[in-house]
């Protein structure tokens, strides 16, 4: 019996191309690791960006800083509340806001903290207590 040499339909050419085809595909896993490596650092940047913002606002210890129209609002047995130059409304608790500054239509300039902890019938703006409160000329 005699052998004959393996021609291009011989069972050796896959084998060739799947060895093809392998190097092929390592050479595509080098290239998408080294995408997945950029992108890592990339996020890396985006998240110590972020934290350094957050950071900035840390900084203020998470008081509100701002000026604001002080708002009679009749429902709910009627309270007084903050309408901020900022586009959002203050609801001062505990206390409540001083007697001297319960004028509808006075301009102020308030520091207050969020009270994500406190829930309140009012359903009117962000609960804060007020540290300080101050009339606008």
């Amino acid at each position: 019996m005699s052998v004959a040499p393996l021609a291009c339909g011989d069972a050796s050419v896959p084998t060739l191309r799947i060895i093809y085809c392998d190097l092929q595909f390592s050479s595509w896993v080098q290239l998408l690791s080294s995408k997945v490596l950029v992108m890592t650092i990339a996020v890396m940047f985006v998240l110590i960006g972020a934290s350094a913002l957050s950071t900035k606002s840390a900084n203020n210890d998470g008081l509100i800083h701002g000026n604001g129209t002080v708002k009679y609002l009749s429902f709910e047995c009627g309270f007084y509340g903050i309408a901020g130059d900022d586009g959002r409304n203050y609801d001062p608790h505990p206390p409540d806001m001083p007697e001297e500054f319960k004028v509808d239509g006075l301009r102020v300039h308030f520091t207050a903290k969020q009270q994500e902890d406190y829930v309140c019938i009012h359903g009117w703006g962000y609960i804060v207590t007020l540290f300080s409160i101050e009339k606008l000329q």
